[in-house]
């Protein structure tokens, strides 16, 4: 299979023993409403706006002493919540990512499968995630810069080897489960978006993450040890407590060169699954070096390949796991072959777009989907392509969107980003405030791969809103205010501007 195909399967298979565990949370009240002492604003500079706002949980309460970030060009700035939930804060005119933190309450957001399986990390453990993050545009003085949050728990534990003795240094992560088909996962999940559903071990082996309510596993790695084995639950004092025991099984390391023996970066490590050269499933990472380090606590013949982006697969190679099996100096070589498809992303400009991901959805039976991504030239080539026609799909933010039908084998297709346009509308009950607009995405006529694009939080004043910088396509996203959900549909153009009305709010 390609490398689009049932990514998070191959994760449960092959990286990780995972225990799911399901935590049931009730609604956790706000904190004790303690006056917040704020300091008197200091006069305002030129260039600067003003915005004042709620935090609210999911009862639409406001939430005292938690504060209010406001990541931008110049760093983090934080804003403390009064005894009523409101803030006000005044910073530089920009646009800014913005998530909430607090001791039993965070911002939360729903977030897509990722393009390749990835094991825990200590380079993004407890790091924020600007994507999940709501996007505000801040040109002008704002009220009604409202924020939503969630209740959470916190699971504690200790990570320990086959032995006992515990391990410092090892990243956990609480993977969400996600509701599943026959083959694959469906869905999203909800996620904190200021990272604390990982982290590192301290010299104990004792770690600490904060989650929303939800079906979980846990992932971990550390440089000796393979993953998950088994994990133990209790739950003291209202925390949940576990302790995961990684075990030795196997690991494969090595690195993937090209056919003049360079290093190939970049990419899936792609497992088998069944019989046939379709049958493999992304399962691992290359890095950009061309070296890679896949892990299994499963024991047995595993048969593994690597697929870098725009490079036909390696062939494939077995290896005989058993526990504490170590494979290292593993070399697998990509072949010299001629892409299916192959053609050049540029926006409207005629600006070569680099490092931009591609989805390709075949639209006759036979064909194969595949996920692939633009170069530093902004060219692309598609492998082990059947005949036949296939829809192509990229997007870049600020570039705007294109979808275009070709028929493979085509080594000649030029893909042009036509730009992007704006949204303007009202709100028919909510006259000031502030709403989400969330799961945008561009859908062409056979609608093929739906990806999410980024999040808003849009201000409304007068009952009047605009949204700047949406991709120019058919528009489809989710608005919500207070628990209240409007689908919008639109076709926002190049350069110009759609209109619309949204039955949000409350009769005053």
């Amino acid at each position: 299979m390609s490398r689009s195909t049932r990514p998070l399967v191959a994760i449960a298979l092959a990286v990780v023993a995972a225990v799911v565990v399901i935590i049931a949370i009730r609604r956790t009240r706000s904190p004790a409403e303690v006056e917040v002492s704020v300091p008197p604003q200091a006069p305002r500079a030129a260039g600067t706006v003003t915005l004042t706002g709620t935090v609210r949980d999911a009862e639409a309460h406001g939430v005292p002493a938690v504060e209010v970030m406001f990541r931008g060009a110049g760093g983090d700035v934080f804003g403390p919540t009064r005894s009523d939930g409101r803030y006000t804060i005044t910073l530089p005119a920009g646009t800014y990512h913005v998530a909430v933190r607090g001791e039993r309450v965070l911002s939360a957001a729903l977030a897509d499968r990722t393009r390749l399986p990835e094991l825990p990390s200590v380079a993004v453990a407890g790091i924020p995630d600007e994507a999940l993050m709501l996007r505000l545009d801040a040109t002008t003085d704002l009220d009604g810069v409202d924020l939503d949050v969630v209740a959470t728990w916190k699971i504690s534990g200790r990570v320990l080897d086959p032995d006992g003795l515990p391990l410092p240094g090892a990243v956990v992560r609480a993977d969400p489960e996600t509701p599943q088909t026959f083959t694959r996962p469906i869905g999203s999940t909800l996620r904190p978006v200021l990272g604390t559903d990982s982290a590192t071990t301290d010299r104990d082996g004792r770690f600490l993450l904060r989650v929303p309510p939800g079906s979980y596993s846990f992932a971990a790695t550390h440089p000796t040890f393979a993953g998950v084995h088994d994990v133990d639950q209790e739950t003291i004092n209202g925390t949940i407590e576990h302790t995961i025991f990684l075990a030795r099984g196997c690991i494969i390391a090595g690195r993937v060169v090209d056919p003049r023996g360079q290093p190939a970066g970049d990419g899936a490590i792609e497992r088998q699954i069944g019989f046939t050269d379709r049958d493999f499933d992304p399962s691992g990472r290359i890095e950009a070096d061309g070296t890679f380090r896949w892990v299994t606590t499963t024991l047995g013949p595993i048969t593994l390949r690597a697929w870098p982006w725009a490079s036909p697969p390696s062939a494939s190679e077995t290896f005989a796991c058993t526990d504490g099996a170590v494979f290292d100096k593993v070399e697998l070589e990509l072949p010299d072959t001629t892409p299916d498809l192959q053609g050049v992303l540029v926006d409207a400009a005629g600006e070569v777009v680099p490092f931009a991901y591609l989805d390709v959805a075949p639209l006759d039976l036979g064909g194969i989907g595949q996920q692939e991504r633009t170069d530093g030239e902004g060219t692309w080539g598609v492998y082990r392509v059947p005949p036949g026609r296939y829809s192509v799909r990229a997007h870049t933010p600020g570039r705007g969107f294109v979808a275009a039908t070709v028929r493979s084998p085509d080594r000649s297709i030029k893909l042009v980003l036509p730009g992007v346009g704006r949204l303007e509308g009202t709100t028919t009950l909510l006259e000031t405030g502030s709403f989400t607009l969330t799961r945008i995405l561009c859908e062409d006529a056979r609608r093929v791969i739906p990806r999410a694009l980024d999040r808003r939080l849009v201000v409304v004043r007068g009952g009047r809103f605009l949204i700047e910088d949406l991709p120019a396509c058919n528009l489809v996203a989710t608005a919500t205010w207070r628990g209240q959900q409007v689908e919008v549909a639109v076709s926002i153009p190049a350069n110009g501007t759609a209109i619309t009305e949204l039955a949000l709010g409350s009769a005053p």
